[in-house]
């Protein structure tokens, strides 16, 4: 196990396991140490436990040393990954889920293959048969279903017209399968639903007999299926999809579940990385590590501060930077980012405050076709966590992930006129000697990195090599 004088744990942003009176001795060992020129402090991603944390902090922590590094490792304790596991576990299994998975599916695809003039018109279906043979052959193969008619989206020029919407709720309407799946949703332990649900069902408790349970009926799921069909072909025509299956199945468990499925527990956590720094410092980690950097230069002894932060560890990253303007002007950061989580509009209003407090950046990300085939939650969620955070579990759905290569491009979703922050950060960080690298890349020392999954970025040891050469050598 790492001492104290190598890691802070948090709890809600508070210190939880470790005191502040700790987080000052080990500041003290660091000034005391052979390391005492370069203090890294490495902030850990969104899934991972304090157990985790513990032997993260173990491996890395030669790795740091050798480098010439004084490891500080920031263990914050996020509770994500279980409850996330277990809410889309719950979810999937229920029979709605799937019979308006293929329904949807089954709709969209019959969209694709209509000719221009045919538009608005009634919709020639593909069998139900061959949407479900598909998936089931493509999720044995580990393959995601329709991946390679994701081209023909972009010929997709209008939404569900009138006409669709009433062929689209007689199918729904006639369909036994959602039928039975309303009524399944009746037991009395089903999962607790989105509150948009949940309020749908009040209102209906509330015009029928007074002590009478309301029922899910095949009519409340018929108006969610067509509310998930319309933001489906919305998201093809706007270029805001994640593929062809993998948007059904987002915008199924967002409006099955909502914020319930994992999204209401990553704006806490999120909220957690804010409150680390609002606290006294005597119970908030994130002031007192604020404080302790600035006792250092109160006592004349001013290192290399390199942060390195992990998904959304970056997070934690941009709340530190912000915080760090009530320092001394010449307290600068050198970040290294892996796989970061955080958003555009998070960095660009960080760099609003603390662009002269960044030394250095570099971040090292997967390629699209890597964070594609990084399946999070196989055989039904087919791609990385980084796709799930953007595409469930954000407010805004497909929301510009700063760690995620196809908001990188510059063009049409995501250029200026749309997104005018992705351009404003790309923009000032091209200041910095190669700020964004991207896996597979073997350009050399401090530049290269093989991580094809979202977790390898702190274990793939051609990345490690990367990071173990920027603690050593600074990099502007």
């Amino acid at each position: 196990m790492v001492g104290s004088n190598h890691k802070i744990i948090l709890s809600g942003g508070r210190f939880s396991g470790t005191s502040r009176e700790q987080l000052a001795a080990a500041f003290d060992a660091f000034a005391g140490s052979a390391e005492k020129h370069t203090l890294v402090v490495h902030f850990h991603g969104e899934f991972v436990s304090e157990n985790a944390a513990e032997g993260i902090a173990e491996r890395l922590l030669p790795l740091y040393q050798d480098a010439g590094g004084y490891p500080l490792f920031v263990m914050w304790q996020s509770g994500l990954g279980e409850t996330l596991k277990n809410n889309w576990q719950e979810i999937i299994t229920e029979d709605a889920f799937t019979a308006l998975v293929e329904r949807v599916l089954q709709f969209a695809i019959g969209k694709l293959d209509q000719a221009p003039g045919e538009r608005g018109g009634r919709v020639e279906l593909p069998s139900r048969f061959a949407i479900t043979d598909e998936i089931q052959q493509k999720q044995s193969a580990g393959r995601e279903p329709f991946a390679e008619r994701e081209v023909e989206v972009a010929n997709l020029d209008a939404e569900l017209a009138p006409a669709e919407q009433a062929q689209f709720e007689s199918i729904l309407d006639s369909d036994a399968s959602l039928a039975n799946a309303a009524m399944e949703l009746n037991r009395p332990d089903r999962p607790e639903l989105a509150p948009t649900l949940e309020a749908e069902l009040e209102q209906e408790r509330s015009t029928g007999e007074p002590g009478e349970r309301a029922l899910f009926t095949t009519t409340l799921l018929i108006t969610v299926g067509v509310r998930i069909l319309a933001r489906v072909l919305r998201r093809f025509v706007k270029d805001r999809n994640h593929g062809i299956y993998t948007t059904v199945i987002e915008e199924v468990a967002r409006a099955l579940l909502g914020d319930l499925i994992g999204g209401t527990l990553w704006k806490s956590m999120k909220k957690d990385t804010v409150d680390s720094f609002e606290g006294a410092s005597d119970t908030h980690g994130g002031t007192a590590l604020i404080e302790e950097i600035g006792r250092l230069w109160q006592a004349g002894h001013k290192p290399r501060i390199v942060v390195i932060g992990h998904s959304a560890g970056t997070i934690y990253i941009c709340h530190l930077l912000q915080k760090a303007a009530m320092l001394s002007e010449d307290i600068r950061f050198e970040v290294v980012w892996l796989a970061p989580a955080c958003s555009f509009e998070l960095l660009e209003r960080t760099l609003v405050t603390a662009d002269n407090r960044i030394a250095s950046f570099r971040s090292f990300g997967m390629n699209d076709e890597l964070e594609k085939r990084d399946a999070i939650f196989p055989p039904v969620y087919m791609r990385s966590l980084l796709y799930f955070i953007s595409g469930v579990l954000e407010e805004a759905v497909d929301l510009p992930l700063v760690g995620m290569k196809r908001y990188h491009t510059g063009a049409p979703p995501f250029d200026a006129a749309t997104f005018p922050e992705i351009k404003r950060v790309r923009d000032q960080f091209m200041e910095f000697t190669e700020p964004w690298i991207w896996s597979e890349n073997r350009e050399g020392p401090g530049l290269s990195t093989l991580a094809h999954k979202h977790g390898d970025f702190d274990n793939d040891p051609t990345t490690l090599e990367s990071i173990a050469h920027l603690i050593a050598k600074e990099v502007t």
